[in-house]
């Protein structure tokens, strides 16, 4: 098993977790009623130092791949954000004819629908990289 595919198991366990604990986190601020602009720059500074963090780690794992995971990943990137953009479009079009034109749904439902729209992503990335991996060794 190669570093990618290695890489790819890891991000669709740790998709799983984060689901969960973003769900619960989205939950508890739904339920204490968080708003104002404290709250924004906290997670913003949270949001920002955890992505630099990201980048730096995925910098370092792009290191390590030869040519071919690097078009695998390409590949799954690009996937990845086609699904992103249609759970987006998918959640706002059918909230809008669901709702209707004039009906209002809660504020909440943004995030929720960011965050599903990530792990659908998320797991989009992942099985293509596996499912790569797979029909190469198939073929080879």
């Amino acid at each position: 098993m190669g570093t990618l595919e290695k890489r790819a198991w890891t991000e669709l366990v740790l998709m799983a977790i984060c689901g969960v604990a973003a769900t619960a986190s989205l939950a508890i601020m739904v339920r204490l009623d968080m708003k104002g602009i404290a709250y924004a720059v906290l997670c913003g500074a949270v949001a920002t130092i955890a992505g630099f963090v990201l980048y730096l780690q995925n910098l370092k794992a792009e290191t390590g791949l030869d040519e071919r995971e690097k078009s695998i990943q390409r590949r799954a990137f690009t996937l990845s954000a086609y699904a992103f953009m249609v759970s987006v479009a998918c959640v706002a079009f059918v909230s809008f004819f669901t709702v209707g034109s004039r009906g209002s749904i809660p504020v909440y439902v943004l995030p929720a629908m960011f965050f599903g729209a990530l792990c659908v992503a998320q797991f989009v990335q992942s099985a293509a990289i596996l499912i790569q991996f797979t029909k190469e060794q198939v073929d080879g």
